[in-house]
């Protein structure tokens, strides 16, 4: 297993684990991620990031934010032909007006976002006057998710 440990960089921690093959070549490197307010928080990071090296799930720690992989790499991978372009030009519309203002400064590490899906509805009001909201949608099936047990 390769080894690691924590550092303190600043007012932070940091864990760093050596020798993690790098995917490309194989050749060992050293992979680090900092941020950490206290060494217990590092420590707990770095144990799992280990666990998951072990296991083949460790998603590097990466600096690429939500932000650029969608206006960099999803939208103009997802142009015509492949969409049609009206739907193409909603979902330039809407990841540059909605997404990218509430979640685009979110890392891709493979961390979850900080915020959920429902934070990022429209939350200003209407030209009528109320505001917009996402109302639930009614199940197409009646499956037991649906209908309980």
């Amino acid at each position: 297993m390769p080894s690691g440990w924590t550092r303190k960089r600043g007012s932070t921690w940091t864990w760093y684990i050596e020798d993690v093959p790098e995917p490309s070549t194989g050749r060992p490197r050293q992979v680090s991620k900092g941020g950490f307010r206290t060494r217990k928080e590092a420590r707990d990071a770095l144990l799992e990031a280990q666990a998951a090296l072990r296991s083949g799930t460790f998603v590097e720690p990466s600096k690429r934010t939500v932000g650029s992989y969608l206006l960099e790499e999803w939208l103009p991978e997802n142009q015509p032909p492949r969409l049609r372009p009206s739907s193409f030009a909603n979902y330039t519309i809407y990841t540059r007006t909605h997404v990218v203002p509430r979640l685009g400064t979110s890392s891709c590490s493979g961390s979850p976002p900080p915020t959920s899906v429902r934070s990022i509805a429209p939350s200003s009001p209407t030209p009528g006057g109320t505001a917009r909201a996402w109302p639930p949608r009614p199940c197409a099936t009646s499956t037991p998710c649906c209908t309980g047990p």
